[in-house]
């Protein structure tokens, strides 16, 4: 990935699945960690490629993208001189609660804030999933704080500009409930993929299906037949449900998964 460039010896990856998402870029994190930068990856779901070069995993909840980079903002610009304003909106973040949504303990966003603070040239990797999220003029003024008071490089993977005016932050946002099977549309390697859905035998379970089972996917106003296969190296209960070309929107979905009767 020629973005990365310099000797970043910490490497924080947020909102992605790099083996998933973006090939080239799992193959530059490998690379960057064989030769000995920290790679710390937070992700809705494990990365089966990265998983035993990480210094760091944090595994947080689908939709708390908002909250996680309160808390994230928060640790890293502990020792940055900021503007009364925003010492004031960090101050009184509920870190605990915060926590709690994200499922990311706060003695994981300390382990961050040590690694960071000790790193000579950190590289903030901005996935997706952040700037694809329904809070994303927030999450954007976050991000162009951590650009200006940081001593890291951002680097995005979308198209769209992430870095503005920093403006007045609004409050973290509740979570928006993603009970019940979740699919997250993921980039199909060729077309066949486009008929599948491919999920974790935990999610097997939790979606009541069987592997090689034709079955119907419900979502808002959207239907969609497909065959599931069941990934015994996946793990949770968010099943991939590859596209060739993915929506502008957030893309995990509370999904209905039911048997479809093959005449």
């Amino acid at each position: 990935m020629n973005k990365i460039e310099n000797n970043h010896d910490l490497i924080i990856v947020l909102g992605t699945i790099p083996s998933i998402d973006n090939q080239e870029l799992c193959d530059t994190l490998l690379a960057k960690a064989q030769n000995g930068s920290d790679i710390v990856l937070f992700s809705t779901m494990e990365d089966r490629k990265l998983n035993n070069h990480l210094k760091l995993f944090c595994k947080y909840e689908v939709s708390s993208e908002e909250g996680l980079l309160a808390i994230f903002s928060k640790y890293l610009l502990q020792e940055s001189s900021l503007p009364q304003e925003l010492s004031a909106y960090f101050d009184a973040l509920d870190e605990g609660y915060l926590s709690a949504e994200t499922n990311i303990g706060e003695e994981e966003f300390e382990e961050v804030a040590e690694l960071y603070n000790t790193s000579k040239s950190p590289l903030f990797i901005i996935g997706e999933d952040l700037v694809s999220h329904p809070r994303v003029e927030n999450i954007k003024i976050f991000l162009s704080i951590l650009d200006k008071f940081t001593k890291a490089t951002l680097v995005s993977l979308a198209q769209e500009s992430i870095l503005g005016e920093i403006k007045t932050l609004q409050e973290i946002e509740e979570l928006q409930s993603f009970d019940g099977t979740v699919v997250m549309e993921s980039k199909a390697l060729d077309s066949d993929q486009t008929n599948l859905l491919i999920g974790s035998a935990q999610f097997a379970v939790a979606a009541k299906s069987q592997n090689n089972q034709e079955v119907v996917v419900s979502f808002g106003d959207t239907v969609q037949n497909r065959k599931f296969v069941v990934d015994e190296e996946l793990k949770g209960t968010i099943a991939l449900m590859p596209v060739m070309k993915a929506h502008s929107s957030y893309r995990y979905k509370v999904a209905k998964i039911t048997k479809r009767e093959v005449q």
